[in-house]
């Protein structure tokens, strides 16, 4: 499969993405202005349409576009849209903060991996985001991954690891939750000290997770209702804005839990993609506190041994049998 087609008109941040898997894909681990540019110049691919969106958990397909010639003034917009990605990968390794979760070093006409890169959080992030959860390596297993490092870095955003912070991937398949919804919302309520049991309704043997994929929640000493929850919903295929609305925090405890929660749990949403700062807003309003990309991997600086093992295992092979694969 290697690194999807680069286009003139694809996004911005689709342009940095391009940079960052060339950098993983080439012996020299290292993209720069000259490639990019090169890049635009074979494809000669400024009058390409944009990509559709690909469906929930699929790689978007970006194959398939005609080349286009040159034309006059392409020279200009080529070396604009290599600014433009170099500008967006700087805005990255600010977003990811200064500890080293940014696995580029970022130059002044190029960018270059830095030692450790297998391990990276945001590596598997970028994977995922460009190959879907099953790129034909693992099976789906990139999904749940996400999930589980999702959870985290909800915990870390709430204020964990602590004793009182605690987080959940609840989404299905469960790892640790019961398999059975009605078990598994009896154990969460069980563990948050919240909602009683579950509420029986008409269709709760065809539940899964009722769209609920993690549970975080900031406690206190005296173990009484009324904290700080969140309700996270993760969205990795293409499909991810329509993903927005989906979870309804106040409706879900309403519709599955027997005692309503006395405080509305807020809403988080996660996507392994980079979004664009025009969507950024809007995104905010309808699906709640943001994790992209970038605060994701500032987020989770680390994880736990074995949820450390089975994403770095993810990753390699997506890199060594579908990035790195030869034609």
């Amino acid at each position: 499969m290697g690194i999807p087609p680069l286009r003139i008109t694809d996004p911005t941040e689709q342009h940095a993405d391009w940079l960052e898997l060339c950098s993983l894909k080439d012996a020299d681990q290292n993209a720069s202005v000259r490639d990019f540019v090169r890049e635009l110049d074979v494809s000669g691919s400024s009058d390409a349409l944009p990509p559709s969106d690909d469906a929930e958990g699929e790689s978007p397909d970006w194959t398939g576009m005609p080349e286009q010639p040159a034309r006059p003034g392409d020279d200009d917009q080529r070396e604009e849209a290599a600014d433009a990605a170099f500008l967006e990968v700087s805005d990255r390794l600010a977003a990811c903060g200064a500890d080293g979760a940014y696995p580029f070093d970022v130059r002044e006409n190029y960018i270059t991996l830095r030692e450790g890169y297998h391990h990276s959080v945001y590596v598997f992030l970028l994977l995922l985001s460009n190959y879907g959860h099953d790129p034909g390596t693992l099976g789906n297993s990139g999904a749940k991954l996400f999930e589980e490092v999702c959870a985290n870095a909800a915990e870390a955003y709430m204020g964990g690891p602590d004793s009182l912070v605690r987080a959940e991937a609840f989404g299905f398949p469960r790892r640790k939750l019961p398999a059975g919804f009605a078990r598994a919302v009896d154990t969460l309520c069980a563990v948050l000290g919240e909602g009683l049991r579950h509420r029986a309704r008409p269709t709760s043997r065809d539940q899964k997770d009722a769209r609920l994929d993690v549970v975080a929640w900031r406690g206190f000493p005296d173990g009484k209702v009324g904290k700080l929850i969140a309700f996270g919903q993760c969205a990795t295929g293409g499909n991810w804005s329509e993903k927005r609305t989906e979870l309804q925090p106040h409706v879900w405890c309403e519709m599955w839990m027997e005692d309503m929660p006395p405080v509305i749990p807020v809403k988080f949403f996660f996507v392994p993609h980079r979004l664009a700062t025009a969507l950024w807003l809007e995104t905010c309003l309808l699906a709640g506190v943001l994790f992209d990309r970038c605060r994701i991997a500032y987020l989770v600086r680390s994880l736990p041994t074995d949820l450390a093992l089975r994403v770095t295992e993810w990753s390699s092979a997506v890199l060594e049998g579908v990035l790195r694969r030869k034609a």
